[in-house]
């Protein structure tokens, strides 16, 4: 085929799990991906992608991380600079596969970070590709950030949640982006509570220091109470305030970048941000989000 085509993989925490569905659809009607990008979420799932996993071992993943699994890498560990070591996604993306160069991948990949000194976007184009997802994915606050040279990275979401120009930039013919991020709604994101969230809160309850044993429930709990003037918590600002910045630069990219198609599986549900039991339904949303777009993705690459 001549027309090369290329996948932007947005952020967007467990609501990420949908890129998963769309690849699934991509693999069904034999549509081969030249180029992705990804950013957190994103970079994470297109990496696996790009080193040669299919959509379908990918899921297979995901359906099993929940409980303790998931736990390992959201356990919490004190650090001056984010709740969780960021190193526990490297070690468990190493426990999936083994960590190779992204330059020699079957799939030419690009994963998004920020650099934390100037704000601007830092494209990751080699190098160890577990150690380039973990920079893309170091959501702040939540995680610690990654080092890499003289360069401090954080979450790539902070400068470019869906990175359409990147993939142009690769040369892609026929681009498609995958937003994952929903309006910024905050009472369509308030859950009751879940395994995982109870269970970083016992975790940081159980810390010797006393501030931060008393502080744990409210760090990462995630009810409030407008007629108790109970707040949000720690987590769930910070989520939120991601949420917010992703969602106003990703309105800036449809009107700057336009990709050739756009495909929105999150638009008109509701999920949270930790809610890995309901990846089944995340990833039944990317499938069908993307099947109303494969119709006119054939006829334009047949054109």
């Amino acid at each position: 085929m001549d027309k090369k085509i290329g996948i932007a993989l947005g952020g967007g925490a467990v609501r990420g799990l949908a890129h998963i569905g769309v690849l699934k659809v991509f693999e069904k009607y034999k549509i081969p991906i030249t180029y992705i990008a990804g950013t957190s979420m994103g970079a994470i799932i297109g990496g696996l992608f790009a080193a040669g996993l299919s959509a379908q071992e990918i899921e297979d993943i995901a359906l099993k991380l929940n409980g303790k699994k998931a736990l390992k890498i959201f356990s919490p560990s004190w650090s001056h600079s984010g709740f969780i070591d960021g190193k526990n996604i490297t070690k468990y993306l190493s426990s999936l596969l083994p960590d190779r160069n992204i330059s020699g991948m079957p799939i030419q990949f690009r994963a998004v970070a920020t650099d934390f000194f100037t704000g601007e976007k830092f494209i990751i184009e080699k190098g160890s590709l577990w150690d380039a997802v973990r920079a893309s994915s170091s959501i702040p606050v939540i995680f610690t950030p990654a080092v890499s040279a003289h360069k401090i990275l954080l979450d790539g979401g902070l400068s470019d949640p869906l990175p359409t120009s990147v993939v142009k930039k690769m040369g892609a013919d026929i681009v498609v982006s995958v937003n994952v991020v929903p309006e910024p709604e905050y009472k369509k994101n308030v859950r009751s509570k879940k395994s995982l969230v109870k269970n970083l809160a016992a975790r940081i309850s159980n810390w010797k220091l006393l501030p931060l044993k008393k502080a744990g429930k409210h760090i990462v709990n995630i009810e409030y109470s407008h007629k108790k003037r109970i707040l949000p918590s720690l987590m769930n600002i910070s989520m939120q305030t991601r949420n917010i910045i992703e969602y106003n630069l990703i309105l800036m990219d449809g009107i700057t970048n336009k990709p050739d198609f756009l495909i929105e599986p999150n638009k008109n549900v509701t999920i949270g941000w930790f809610e890995f039991d309901k990846a089944a339904e995340i990833i039944k949303n990317g499938e069908k989000a993307a099947m109303e777009i494969i119709e006119p993705l054939m006829k334009k690459i047949n054109s």
